[in-house]
């Protein structure tokens, strides 16, 4: 029977007594409400650094049918390992935020499917608009976290993704962790070379990049920019794409050609 696994803060690992605490007012209703388990039964517990600890609940301070935000669970573990479920490659997808729940299916699949990280881009044609000189809300910014770590644990990964507060693209394309990386840009209705192509310039290669435009494309001087800084054109097919198919499309094609 599959085990249940959850994502825990590091700092909730006791590693002299062997006892990991859970404090997550949510994770304690999934385990406890939804999932059904009790003190006794087995659960995988990671704490995001790719260690996994098979565990026991051993104890539980919540009230039958009520969960309170001072609750915790207590679990015991013996042989913690190094989880499994990672991509050989660093993948990075450079995306736009859309809107309403496209963008949030976007961050579930591309989490499913092995990425890294994933940048929010703003470009000269995105719908979605951003003040980079003020915050992303907490409450948007926690919700990606959110459905991201689910995401994580349900297709169990041992890391979960890394994703930013949205940026411009003239400061994407010069991230230091691009440096060296096989970088590809989607460029529809352009004479580009297919990603099926392009990836063979890219076998061996540590760590890959993707960037996809909005819905009208990126625009000549963007593409331009990605050029001056190493990005390589792909085409997606003769069909044009909608961003968050796209970024799924093309993931999963590097994924079936290089992560094996």
């Amino acid at each position: 029977m599959r085990r249940s696994r959850f994502f825990v803060d590091p700092s909730n690992v006791d590693l002299k007594k062997q006892t990991i605490s859970i404090k997550d007012a949510n994770q304690i209703r999934q385990i406890l409400t939804v999932l059904r388990l009790r003190v006794g039964d087995g659960i995988d517990l990671l704490d995001g650094t790719g260690m996994i600890y098979p565990s026991i609940i051993i104890s539980s301070t919540a009230i039958k049918g009520k969960i309170r935000s001072s609750d915790q669970l207590i679990c015991k573990f013996e042989l913690p390992s190094a989880g499994s479920g990672e991509s050989i490659i660093r993948l990075i997808v450079a995306l736009p935020v859309l809107r309403g729940t496209r963008f949030e299916w976007a961050l579930e699949k591309l989490t499913e499917l092995g990425v890294s990280q994933i940048i929010p881009i703003i470009l000269e044609r995105s719908v979605v608009a951003y003040d980079t000189d003020q915050s992303l809300s907490c409450t948007k910014f926690e919700r990606w976290h959110s459905i991201i770590r689910e995401a994580a644990e349900q297709s169990e990964r041992a890391l979960i993704p890394n994703v930013v507060s949205p940026e411009k693209f003239t400061a994407f394309v010069k991230r230091p962790e691009l440096v060296q990386a096989s970088k590809f840009i989607g460029a529809e209705r352009a004479d580009a070379p297919s990603i099926n192509d392009a990836l063979d310039s890219a076998l061996g290669a540590k760590s890959i990049c993707i960037a996809i435009g909005a819905e009208g494309g990126f625009t000549d001087a963007e593409i331009g920019l990605s050029f001056t800084h190493g990005f390589a054109p792909i085409s997606l097919g003769k069909r044009i794409l909608r961003v968050e198919t796209a970024a799924v499309y093309a993931v999963s094609v590097v994924v079936s050609r290089l992560d094996k």
